[in-house]
């Protein structure tokens, strides 16, 4: 076995070992996080917060619309040449799924008492419906900004922001949002929060890890790569 398989091998082995780890962990706080939340709810209002999430959970998978693997299988190719390279592959695939998810939360904002009264005949939920409808642009764009930071094939940044870190600032919020008594709109308040501050600390971690010239990207954008990637 050649030193350089022996490299990639170490390389694949530690990044599988992040990902196993900083998956456990992730779910772990997910879970302490909804315990927390049930407790302090009650039964009745920690159910009316589990349908929203539920909806989120969903929907936030598929309104990536596959951007999260299209940035990778169109990114990988473009390593090498640098951020500049790279940069084009990133905006388009966090502004699909941004404009998805974002479509999506406005049409649940919109439509929250029609689908409380008709779905759920409850139409007490639709001030709930409405509070989530940030997150279904926010959840779809942070996991492809995750997705993006792997291009470079580490983990580390992926794991440590969105798997750990938004879980973690979550329950932060909520401990915080707690002291004056958690409401479901608290609850669902720290998710956003926790998202939109995980999808900010990934922008910021792929700017510095890919570098741009702004002006330069702009003058040279790539419409048909946008219809590449929506193809694949």
């Amino acid at each position: 076995m050649s030193s350089l398989s022996q490299a990639d091998l170490g390389r694949f082995a530690r990044g599988a070992l992040i990902a196993v780890g900083g998956r456990f962990a992730g779910r772990t706080l997910h879970v302490v996080g909804h315990l927390v939340i049930a407790r302090l709810l009650g039964p009745a209002l920690f159910g009316r917060f589990t349908i929203g999430w539920t909806l989120l959970a969903t929907l936030g998978s598929v309104t990536t619309v596959g951007m999260d693997r299209a940035v990778i299988r169109f990114g990988t190719g473009r390593l090498a040449a640098g951020g500049q390279a790279l940069a084009p592959t990133v905006l388009i695939a966090l502004g699909v799924a941004g404009t998805t998810g974002g479509a999506v939360g406005l049409a649940i904002f919109s439509a929250a008492e029609n689908l409380a009264l008709a779905v759920f005949a409850n139409p007490a939920l639709a001030p709930m419906l409405r509070s989530f409808a940030p997150a279904f642009f926010l959840l779809p764009t942070m996991k492809v900004a995750s997705a993006a930071t792997r291009v470079g094939q580490s983990m580390t940044p992926s794991m440590a922001l969105e798997s750990v870190g938004q879980p973690a600032v979550a329950l932060a919020a909520l401990s915080i949002l707690a002291l004056s008594g958690l409401t479901v709109l608290d609850a669902v308040l720290a998710l956003n929060i926790s998202i939109g501050i995980s999808l900010a600390a990934l922008i910021w971690t792929l700017h510095a890890l890919f570098p741009v010239d702004w002006s330069l990207l702009l003058a040279n954008f790539d419409r048909n790569r946008v219809l590449d990637m929506i193809r694949y």
